[in-house]
């Protein structure tokens, strides 16, 4: 076990505050501006917000393969231009190991090689929501909450969401925004080691004591790569460093606002176009077959046999709820994802100014232009 670094999560919190402090100060004196701290402040949400803090995800239009291969054998992707980028700096690699300008016995930092790039949000979405279907579930089935129809299910599920989603989000957006999405769903991220995320130790011996480590920085730096200052293998594209718009300028990308404009797309937009569906799913998962409701009538004991209603999307926009009153469930979510403290009379207001918007605009363009920028 390391003296001064952890090696796992598995130490005395004492000791492994005090190491994790030790790491922080060890990355911290090392003076470069392009090591940064992804867990600190709206860094946390780099790369999956647009400018006015709206979730985001990947036009998957401007993605691009790398001409390279996982160890697993899956494909690489990465926002177009920051494949180029890092192509043409791993050829920079090579070119200085074959001069002899930097040591050739480096696992990681000689050859670079990829082992994770972007990871789809839809795709990592789907099993975070298959757990919260599970929770839910689970939550019904275990309190007896019975119900026979959508209104019912509904009057069960959003008090139960409305505090859960404090915890962990629900929607689509909320995800993107939350740490359960990693900075590789923005399409701007690379890993070149396939380390463990808690061994400090480890970082310390295989990058930052590395022969290679400060031509590493440097060229990191001269490209626009920010390097994570918790996974030192892991790097982000600067889409607002000037040498960068160099390259996205091939793609039409001349600049940081049109990266964010045409290279992502709202990631309310698209979860609420399917929340609809969404919520019918979670209805047909959770709704139980016949079940027996014994009660007490008149000194007689009577037992009902009850038939949940079943649903397909046409019966159930046609009988139990509108598309505005689908609209308002998804942005109180939102709130209480994002502002639970807010009082109910401003949620109220912001609510009803955003369907407003919608029904006058024809469109939910308001969702992803107005409510989320609050």
């Amino acid at each position: 076990m390391s003296e001064d670094y952890a090696q796992s999560n598995n130490e005395t919190a004492y000791n492994l505050f005090n190491k994790k402090i030790n790491y922080s100060l060890e990355i911290s004196s090392q003076g470069h501006k392009n090591i940064v701290d992804f867990n600190f402040g709206e860094r946390l949400y780099y790369g999956r917000v647009s400018r006015d803090m709206a979730p985001v995800v990947v036009n998957d239009a401007f993605l691009k393969t790398l001409p390279y291969e996982a160890p697993e054998g899956q494909k690489l992707q990465l926002l177009n231009f920051v494949n180029d980028i890092f192509v043409e700096m791993a050829n920079q690699f090579k070119k200085s190991a074959m001069l002899g300008k930097i040591s050739t016995k480096d696992p990681y930092l000689t050859n670079l090689q990829v082992y994770k790039a972007y990871e789809s949000p839809q795709a990592s979405y789907l099993h975070h929501e298959q757990m919260y279907f599970n929770n839910i579930k689970k939550y019904i089935l275990k309190n007896q909450k019975y119900f026979t129809n959508f209104e019912e299910f509904v009057d069960i599920l959003m008090p139960y969401l409305q505090h859960m989603v404090q915890r962990v989000r629900f929607t689509f957006a909320g995800y993107v925004k939350s740490r359960s999405c990693s900075v590789l769903a923005s399409g701007l991220a690379i890993e070149i080691a396939d380390l463990s995320y808690t061994n400090d130790d480890n970082k310390i011996e295989q990058f930052i004591n590395s022969p290679n480590w400060l031509y590493f920085v440097n060229a990191c730096n001269s490209y626009g790569f920010r390097i994570d200052a918790n996974i030192p293998w892991r790097i982000v594209m600067d889409i607002a460093a000037p040498e960068v718009h160099e390259i996205s300028s091939r793609y039409r990308l001349p600049n940081t606002v049109s990266i964010l404009t045409k290279g992502y797309r709202s990631a309310s937009m698209i979860g609420l176009s399917k929340f609809i569906e969404q919520l019918l799913r979670l209805y047909n998962f959770c709704r139980q077959g016949n079940f027996s409701l014994t009660e007490e009538c008149k000194g007689d004991i009577i037992t009902t046999e009850i038939k949940p209603v079943e649903y397909d999307l046409r019966k159930l926009l046609s009988t139990a709820r509108s598309r505005k009153s689908f609209l308002k469930l998804y942005l109180y979510l939102r709130l209480y994802e994002e502002q639970p403290q807010m009082p109910e009379e401003d949620m109220s207001k912001i609510v009803r100014d955003t369907i407003e918007m919608c029904q006058s605009s024809k469109s939910y363009r308001p969702v992803s232009l107005f409510f989320e920028s609050i």
